[in-house]
């Protein structure tokens, strides 16, 4: 199945035969990444140059303010040049900043998509998919210190250890207070994919704690305890 969002970009969605499973495919897939990476480049360069202007600026006026001044030894040419690459990398940073914004739109419609199927896919109620939402969809916009794949893996990893765990090798999984942008997104993928795996096999969104116990129940006309997964 192919769709093209109402930006232009492209998504293709593939139902797997054997497991029932959807994967998407975005044209774009490590656009909004690099933009984040653009917009870091952008602000070192920026700080750079400023600190570079500055340096210059002070030198000129002492030469001015010197009874005597000294040949400007081309500082006015200097700081001329200096200048306008201020202004030339401050514009490329907002073309770059706009087009982060427009990205992360395109991205957020993709996932809204996702959750929607995978809604539909596992029928699950109201509760389960506003769970579902804040850990896809976490933020309201992307930035070059916090971004949507850091801050999506995790609060994937959050669920697989808690009301999505299976074994206590889940329940391990390392956690990090302190988010940075990833090298890839080998890792995200890796932990979404085990998501939707353990949704697909009965795994109940919940913020309980108690969420992926076992509870003990009686059949009717047994006397035996069998435990059942909620």
């Amino acid at each position: 199945l192919g769709l093209q969002l109402i930006a232009g970009s492209r998504i293709t969605l593939l139902a797997s035969k054997t497991s029932r499973k959807f994967s998407w495919i975005q044209t774009s897939t490590h656009c909004n990444e690099l933009l984040r990476l653009n917009s870091k480049k952008y602000q070192d360069l920026l700080s750079e140059r400023a600190v570079q202007f500055r340096a210059i600026q002070r030198r000129l006026l002492t030469r001015f303010k010197d009874k005597t001044p000294a040949p400007l030894q081309n500082l006015d040419t200097l700081m001329d040049g200096t200048y306008r690459q201020v202004i030339a990398l401050a514009d490329a940073a907002e073309e770059n900043r706009s087009a982060l914004c427009q990205e992360f739109t395109r991205l957020r419609s993709a996932t809204h998509l996702i959750i929607l199927l995978i809604e539909l896919w596992q029928n699950l109620n109201r509760d389960q998919t506003v769970i579902l939402e804040a850990t896809l969809l976490p933020l309201l916009q992307d930035t070059p210190q916090l971004g949507w794949e850091e801050s999506v893996d995790a609060a994937v990893t959050h669920l697989l250890r808690t009301c999505l765990s299976k074994s206590p090798k889940d329940q391990a999984l390392n956690l990090t207070s302190h988010l940075t942008m990833p090298k890839d997104t080998s890792k995200l993928k890796k932990h979404i994919t085990l998501l939707c795996d353990r949704i697909g096999k009965g795994g109940r969104l919940t913020l309980s704690a108690e969420g992926s116990a076992q509870t003990p129940i009686v059949m009717p006309g047994k006397s035996k305890l069998y435990n059942v997964g909620i």
